[in-house]
């Protein structure tokens, strides 16, 4: 299922158009190409954006239960939502940020990647939901979670690989 949104024939190049995106979970899936930023939108429902590059996701997002698919992401420090984050290479975040319940931060790293894919939970984060990384064949370079110092996860972690945690 993955991989046919990893493909993005499904995506609209509109996202710009739209700074306020809405969709009820009752109607037909929304999918949009978010390129390589999304600031300062507004968006909850059944909504899923793609990009086929690094995605930046600023702070000054309101995202809620909406699903993003990406290469990578790099989460800005103070940001602060609910959303399903899924990528092949990494996923990184900055100081203070907050995933709130039912949130999902998850890599899925193809057979033919030749880098180690990480997520990376900066300092002072608070996580509530699900953690996790997958590779279908194990490789020399298993994937990583690594927890920066002082954050607070609520909910489930599962690696294929590695799971580094910083001291307090």
């Amino acid at each position: 299922a993955l991989n046919g949104y990893l493909s993005f024939k499904n995506a609209s190049k509109n996202l710009v158009l739209e700074n306020v995106m809405s969709n009820s979970f009752y109607n037909k899936v929304k999918t949009y190409y978010a390129g390589t930023e999304i600031r300062a939108i507004t968006a909850n429902g059944k909504i899923i954006l793609v990009s086929d590059t690094v995605v930046n996701l600023s702070k000054d997002n309101i995202l809620k239960d909406v699903i993003l698919y990406a290469p990578a992401f790099v989460i800005e420090s103070g940001f602060k939502g609910s959303c399903q984050i899924f990528a092949r290479d990494s996923i990184i975040t900055g100081e203070k940020v907050v995933f709130e319940y039912p949130s999902v931060l998850g890599i899925i790293k193809p057979a033919s990647s030749k880098i180690q894919a990480k997520i990376s939970i900066g300092e002072n984060n608070l996580f509530q939901g699900v953690l996790f990384t997958a590779e279908s064949k194990r490789s020399d370079l298993q994937t990583l979670i690594s927890l920066g110092k002082n954050t607070n996860i609520e909910g489930e972690v599962f690696s294929s690989g590695f799971i580094k945690l910083e001291k307090p």
